[in-house]
C-alpha cells in the first residue's frame, strides 16, 4: 500500500469490513480501540452507521485529542514511521514501577532492566514499527502533505484535492456539521497503573474536548484501582489482569441501556 494513501485505505477497509460481517439492520456494534487504536475507532464511530457506542478501556481518544493529552504533535514528515526498541519497554516500565513501588524502585534497577530485555526479546517476533501516528497524534500538517502527494499521484483537480486534505484532516478529530452522524455516547475507563491515560489528563483534557463538541456525546469516565496499560497483563490476585471486571462492566454497561440515554456529558 502507497504510504500516503493509508489512511482512506483503513476508513474503507474497516467500512467495508463491518457492512459485509456486521451489516446495519442486523447489528449494533460497540466498538474499541487499544492504546494507538483508539483514534481510528472513533474515526469510525461516525463513518459506520450502526456502531452505536465506544467501549473504552486505555482507549485513546481523537488524535487532536490525544495530542493535548500527553502535550505532543506529531511534527514529522507523513513518509516517516516509528520504529522501537527496548527503549520504548523501559519508558513504560519506568513510569509504571514508579507508580508501584515508588522510588525505591531504584534500588534494584539493574534487575529491572534485566525485566525489561526480557519482556523486549518476547516482542522481537513481531513487527516494531508504527505508521499510524499523522492521525493519532494530530500531525495536520503530515495529513496535509500526504493529501496532496495522493491527489498528485491521482492527477486530481484542486476542487478535489481540496476535499481529499479536508478528508484526511478529517481521521483526526471527530465531523461536524447537517447532516454529521454524532459521536455516539463513549463508555471511558482506565488502569491506575497507566502512564499516559491518567486521571487527571482525561478530567482537565479529555472529558472538556468530547464536553465541547456539538452535539456533546454521553461520556463517563471510570478508574479502576488496579491494572497497567495492557490491562490483561496478569499482576497479584488478578492473574487475567483487570480483564473479567472490564469486560463485566461493558456487559452491564450494554445490558443496561448506557448506550441507549440522552447524550449528556458526566464524569465520574
Amino acid at each position: 500500500m502507497h504510504q500516503t494513501g493509508w489512511p482512506v485505505a483503513f476508513e474503507e477497509a474497516g467500512k467495508d469490513l463491518m457492512r459485509r460481517h456486521l451489516p446495519e439492520g442486523e447489528y449494533s456494534i460497540y466498538i474499541h480501540g487499544a492504546s494507538t487504536g483508539g483514534p481510528f475507532s472513533f474515526m469510525l464511530t461516525q463513518r459506520v452507521p450502526n456502531i452505536v457506542g465506544v467501549l473504552g478501556m486505555e482507549n485513546s481518544p481523537f488524535g487532536y485529542i490525544y495530542s493535548r493529552l500527553i502535550g505532543y504533535k506529531w511534527e514529522n514528515p507523513f513518509q516517516c514511521l516509528t520504529g522501537f526498541t527496548w527503549r520504548l519497554r523501559a519508558m513504560y516500565a519506568g513510569a509504571e514501577i514508579l507508580k508501584t513501588e515508588g522510588p525505591e524502585a531504584l534500588k534494584r534497577l539493574p534487575m529491572l532492566m534485566e525485566e525489561v530485555f526480557a519482556t523486549w526479546e518476547k516482542g522481537t517476533t513481531s513487527p516494531q514499527f508504527k505508521a499510524e501516528y499523522p492521525v493519532h497524534l494530530n500531525g495536520i500538517e503530515a495529513l496535509t502533505e500526504a493529501a496532496r502527494a495522493t491527489a498528485r499521484r491521482l492527477d486530481l483537480g484542486r476542487d478535489e484535492t481540496d476535499g481529499l486534505i479536508r478528508q484526511y484532516l478529517g481521521y483526526a478529530r471527530e465531523l461536524s456539521g447537517e447532516g454529521v452522524k454524532p459521536v455516539p455516547p463513549v463508555l471511558y475507563s482506565i488502569a491506575k497503573y497507566s502512564k499516559d491515560h491518567t486521571y487527571e489528563g482525561y478530567s482537565q483534557r479529555v472529558l472538556p474536548a468530547f464536553a465541547a463538541m456539538e452535539p456533546a456525546p454521553k461520556v463517563t469516565l471510570t478508574q479502576f484501582d488496579a491494572g497497567y496499560h495492557g490491562w490483561t497483563r496478569p499482576e497479584e490476585g488478578l492473574p487475567q489482569g483487570m480483564a473479567p471486571a472490564v469486560v463485566k462492566m461493558w456487559y452491564d454497561a450494554i445490558m443496561g441501556g448506557y448506550f441507549q440515554q440522552d447524550s449528556s456529558a458526566v464524569m465520574q
